[in-house]
């Protein structure tokens, strides 16, 4: 009885988390709308930074261990080159993948937007 009565309370306290979350973004009516791509944008620019950085560091652990091959550990010295390698894969991966996340942040941007009406009650046309 213990374990069902411990698992309801904290499935309604997170459930009740999730709500008041949930209901702390709401906007009012008299707020403009949000800049429609701005989070896209600084995503997309945080992306291909970390994407770079990641990189930078794999690209310099892999020249670091350069001279790795003339070290009295032939088992460490053959396998020095697989963390760099993948450290440079993976900021490869991230760089590229921040570029469409950055332009389509941009043409979201781009768009005119016309509204018509009082407050909340208007009409957007976007074209």
């Amino acid at each position: 009885m213990r374990g069902r009565r411990a698992r309801r309370l904290s499935l309604a306290a997170g459930l009740g988390l999730v709500v008041s979350w949930l209901g702390a973004r709401d906007a009012s009516a008299l707020e403009p709308p949000p800049n429609p791509g701005r989070s896209k944008i600084t995503g997309g620019i945080a992306l291909m930074v970390s994407g770079a950085v990641v990189g930078g560091l794999g690209a310099g652990l892999y020249v670091a261990n350069e001279n790795a091959d003339r070290a009295a550990c032939v088992p460490c010295a053959k396998s020095s080159w697989v963390f760099p390698t993948v450290l440079m894969g993976v900021g490869g991966a991230m760089f590229v993948a921040g570029i469409p996340v950055f332009i389509v942040g941009q043409v979201e941007r781009s768009r005119a937007v016309v509204s018509l009406g009082p407050f909340g009650a208007s009409a957007h046309f976007t074209f």
